[in-house]
């Protein structure tokens, strides 16, 4: 009988755990705290809050599938310590299939020249993390290379230098993303 018992028990330790395992996990998608800091008449995003099991910006274009390129090339700037450090930044990130309307070459050129391409990658990245809620209120941004993009909002859709900005939140322990259709060539 009293073996019966220890077995019982075992059983019943290893039916909890995944249900344990399933209350961790839905902790770890919620959206992180965001707090905001006005500055001149942009509001700029502080930084925020972790959660636990949540991802940095770039682990979270990496994990979402569709920005391999962006990532990689992301790799070979150099950037990779900037985009998983405090923040907070907001990335427009190029979908593959934006990588893939470059002219043919332009993007071998450029992962043969980290100048050039930390240059453009960077002007992908807003120090500040904007909500598609802030997005819409912008008319331009300066990203991380010191240059202006210019934000644009009308019908409900957001372009950012004429690229299409899916406006579906991606938060990150440090920041959010954001997929844009075009990748993005400052003047």
């Amino acid at each position: 009988m009293h073996s019966i018992t220890k077995l019982t028990l075992a059983a019943l330790c290893l039916a909890a755990i995944p249900v344990v395992a399933a209350a961790q996990d839905s902790t770890r998608r919620e959206a992180p705290v965001r707090d905001t800091l006005t500055t001149g008449a942009v509001t700029m995003p502080s930084d925020t809050t972790a959660t636990a099991g949540a991802r940095s910006v770039l682990a979270t274009a990496t994990a979402e599938g569709s920005f391999n390129t962006f990532v990689a090339a992301i790799q070979t700037a150099g950037l990779t310590e900037t985009l998983e450090g405090k923040g907070p930044f907001t990335v427009f990130a190029p979908t593959d299939a934006a990588f893939a309307k470059l002219p043919k070459g332009k993007l071998d050129a450029l992962l043969k020249d980290p100048a050039k391409l930390k240059a453009i990658l960077t002007y992908h990245v807003l120090p500040g993390n904007f909500t598609s809620a802030q997005l819409v209120k912008l008319s331009s941004a300066k990203t991380l290379n010191g240059k202006t993009l210019k934000i644009v909002s009308k019908d409900g859709k957001v372009t950012v230098d004429n690229a299409q900005v899916n406006l579906t939140d991606m938060p990150a322990t440090n920041g959010g993303v954001y997929a844009i259709d075009t990748v993005l060539m400052p003047n």
